[in-house]
Formats: structure tokens, C-alpha cells, sequence
């Protein structure tokens, strides 16, 4: 095998379950190739950044070669370190960037943007819907990937501050602000001293836009009556109590202090996306917050891409279907992608065809308007609840294939269903009318 052969054929390793004999092939050629090592642990570690990992199984003695090629780059001059390479690698392969951006900045959106009674409960809830100003912890936690952690500030109305690290990625440390009255959101990144600048728009009027503000607003308008009793968990020495409750395509485990009715830790999941989970943590409600840490002018000494504008109304079917089209038009055999996260992106672009337009530099306004409608179209699936019923499958499935449904999902509030075919056409379709393999 030669390196071009290598390059071409190593989306087999994104395979959610790949072929042993082409891991084998595929891991023999990196075993001895440094440069191919080199490609191979940067895609890797661009992967594991947005997306559960892979597990490759390779014959005996293969991953330890392979490995040790790898690491062998730490203690040479001219390589580039794990922590860095991954950056330099997106940057050098646009449509890897774009996977990972737009998988991030919908997780951002989604969490700022979202739109069994107990007595015990009530109570909880009414300790954190009395709150004006907290400070918490939120930690995405997907699996065998590195935990992303961001200090998140809240003070009424409508603002949000959240300061991400990731550990082991000083490259990836970010901040982003919205005032939801000022109608702007800012990311700093403060490593590189770049702050981008943005304009919220939509119909949303401003107590609505408050009212959805993040994560933490979207748990305080659970009803008291819709969560249910769980059990107990010992937290810190504290024999909580805990609730399950769901809100928004999202799931909710809220453990308090049975005493105080303070909570201690929130458990959450998105309904949809497998594997986007985390939890809110080290809860301050008494927290005294100055309004300078909300301000959403640039910091002093940073340089500032503004004037971009960035639509925050709910994403539509519509652009959702153009997302779709798009990334099949461009990839070799005209299939769609795998799966809606950032794994599906970057099979799809490592496929991408010779023939396909190149990418956009990423730091142009082309390259930030596709951005942006990727990131609204991953959103759509995002923010779909259990009554939507929500389901993909375009794997496999080639554009145009009129026969072959590749997402169906039941818009709130309607008794059909909408059926997405290969072709992208579009039928209302009763429940009992889907063909059983469309079915749970």
C-alpha cells in the first residue's frame, strides 16, 4: 500500500464498525510510514474531539507498532506535538474544520437557544426559578472523549457567560457571551487573542429569547409536574434525592439536598443525538456577578471579525433538506452522510469527490455562511423531543433513490409523520402506513 492509497481509503477507520482486514492493511502501512502516522493520529484526534471514539481491532502486535511510530513524533524536532496537531491538521483540511466547527457551535446554540407531582419538588424548583444570578459547572461528557468543561455565569435578563476548557487542548479554550436584550454573541478565543463578533437575529421578541436563554433556564421551566421520584445518591456526603424529568429534547436526572432543596448536580442527555450527554455541577445561587463580565464588546487587544449576522429562530425541514443535498452532491457515489454528528462530516468530506467546489478559506465570510447553515441544519435534529420521534438513516442511501426513506419524524402537535426519501421528496405519512423497517 502507498500513501495515496492510504490517504484515500483511511475514512474506513471513521466506520462506527470497520472491517478488521482493512484496519489491518490500513494499520501496517501507518506502522511504518510516518508521514501516513502522522495523518492518521490527527484525524483521530480531530475525531475524538466532536464524537465518541472508534476502536480499531488489529492482529497482535500491530497496534504497538503503529502506536509506537506515532508517539515516536513527540521526540523529534521537526513533528508537531498531540496538542496542536489536531489544529494545524483541521486547518490544513478545511472540510475537517468544518465538521468540528459546526458540530460546536450547535451544541453552543442548542444550549442557549433551546427552545409523578411531588411536593419535594416544587420546592426544588422554586429554590432555582427565584435565582437571578448562579454560577455553575456544565461538562459534556461524551464517551471516550475528552471531557469539555465550561464555568458558565447567568444573570438575569437573558445574559450568559461560558469560559470552555478542554484538558490536554489549550488550543481549544474559548469564551463565549450573549446579552439576549443587546441581541449579540461574542466568542473569544484567548490563546490566539481573536474575538469574533455576532448579530442575533429573528423573530423572537426579547422576553422569548430571555425565556430560552440556556440550558439552565430551559431545567427552570420544567412544570412541578413533570418530573418523577428516582431515589437516592450520596454526593459529596449528602444523601440527595433525585428526579428524572425531560424538557425540550432533552432528558434530566436533578439530584438536591433533601433538606434545602438546593441541587447539588443535573444529569442530562440529548433524546436524539447519541452520546451529546453532560451534567451541571458546583452550583453557586447566591452568586454576585458585576456586569462587566457580560459585556459583549471586544476585550482590549483582541482582533475582531465582526459584522456577521446569525439567525437563531428554530431551524426549518427546509434548510435542513438543502444540508442534506449539499454534502451528498459532493461526496464520491452521491451518498449521504453516515450519521448527523461530527463523525458523519468527516467520512463524508474525506470521501469528498475530486470534482466537488473546493472549501472555502476558513477564515472567509464563504466559509462562515456554510458554517452556518450546517450548524442550523444539525441543530434541526438537535432540538427534536420523544414526540417528535426523530430518526435517521441515510447510510449507505444514494441521492436520488426515491425508494429508500432516510429520516422520518412526527412534527409537534401532528398525528403523521414527515418522511424524508432518498430523492429528498417529502410525504406525510400515517404511523401506520411507515414500512416496518422505518419502524422502532
Amino acid at each position: 500500500m502507498n500513501c495515496r492509497e492510504f490517504l484515500k481509503r483511511m475514512p474506513e477507520l471513521l466506520d462506527r464498525d470497520p472491517d478488521p482486514t482493512a484496519v489491518n492493511e490500513l494499520m501496517e502501512h501507518a506502522s511504518v510510514c510516518q508521514k501516513c502516522a502522522v495523518e492518521l493520529d490527527a484525524a483521530m484526534s480531530a475525531l475524538s474531539a466532536v464524537s465518541p471514539s472508534i476502536i480499531l481491532k488489529a492482529s497482535p502486535g500491530l497496534k504497538e507498532r503503529t502506536m509506537k511510530q506515532i508517539l515516536s513524533l513527540d521526540s523529534q524536532s521537526n513533528t508537531v506535538k498531540p496538542a496542536s496537531t489536531g489544529r494545524r491538521f483541521l486547518i490544513a483540511h478545511p472540510w475537517r474544520y468544518a465538521a468540528v466547527a459546526a458540530v460546536a457551535l450547535a451544541i453552543i446554540l442548542v444550549s442557549i437557544f433551546k427552545g409523578g407531582s411531588s411536593n419535594a419538588f416544587a420546592q426544588v424548583m422554586e429554590q432555582i426559578r427565584k435565582v437571578s444570578a448562579c454560577t455553575y459547572t456544565m461538562t459534556n461528557m461524551m464517551e471516550n472523549a475528552p471531557k469539555m468543561r465550561m464555568k458558565t455565569y447567568y444573570k438575569d435578563p437573558g445574559r450568559i457567560r461560558m469560559e470552555t476548557e478542554t484538558p490536554g487542548m489549550p488550543d481549544a479554550a474559548a469564551i463565549s457571551i450573549v446579552d439576549a436584550s443587546k441581541k449579540k454573541l461574542i466568542l473569544l478565543m484567548p490563546l490566539t487573542k481573536q474575538c469574533t463578533s455576532y448579530d442575533l437575529t429573528g423573530d423572537l421578541s426579547a422576553s422569548q429569547q430571555c425565556s430560552n436563554m440556556n440550558l439552565f433556564e430551559n431545567i427552570r421551566r420544567i412544570p412541578d409536574s413533570g418530573a418523577q421520584s428516582i431515589g437516592t445518591k450520596d454526593i459529596g456526603g449528602i444523601k440527595t434525592e433525585g428526579f428524572r424529568a425531560s424538557q425540550s429534547g432533552m432528558s434530566y436526572v436533578i439530584w438536591a439536598d433533601p433538606d434545602t432543596r438546593r441541587i447539588l448536580l443535573i444529569e442530562f442527555e440529548n433524546e436524539n443525538i447519541m452520546g451529546m450527554k453532560g451534567e451541571l455541577s458546583d452550583f453557586d445561587f447566591d452568586a454576585q456577578l458585576d456586569d462587566s463580565l457580560f459585556s459583549v464588546d471586544p476585550p482590549q487587544g483582541y482582533t475582531v471579525t465582526d459584522g456577521r449576522t446569525l439567525k437563531v429562530e428554530k431551524p426549518s425541514e427546509e434548510g435542513f433538506i438543502r444540508f442534506l443535498r449539499k454534502w451528498a452532491q459532493d461526496t464520491e457515489g452521491d451518498l449521504f452522510l453516515p450519521s448527523l454528528d461530527g463523525a458523519g462530516l468527516m467520512k463524508s468530506g474525506m470521501s469528498r469527490k475530486k470534482t466537488a467546489p473546493p472549501f472555502p478559506d476558513t477564515k472567509s465570510q464563504e466559509f462562515m455562511q456554510m458554517n452556518q447553515e450546517n450548524t442550523m441544519a444539525l441543530m434541526f435534529a438537535m432540538m427534536m423531543t420523544k414526540e417528535n420521534d426523530f430518526h435517521y438513516a441515510g447510510e449507505g442511501v444514494a441521492l436520488g433513490d426515491a425508494q429508500k426513506p432516510i429520516c422520518w419524524y412526527k412534527p409537534t402537535g401532528a398525528q403523521n409523520y414527515r418522511v424524508i426519501y432518498g430523492d429528498l421528496s417529502v410525504h406525510d405519512t400515517a404511523p401506520n402506513d411507515l414500512p416496518s423497517a422505518d419502524k422502532k
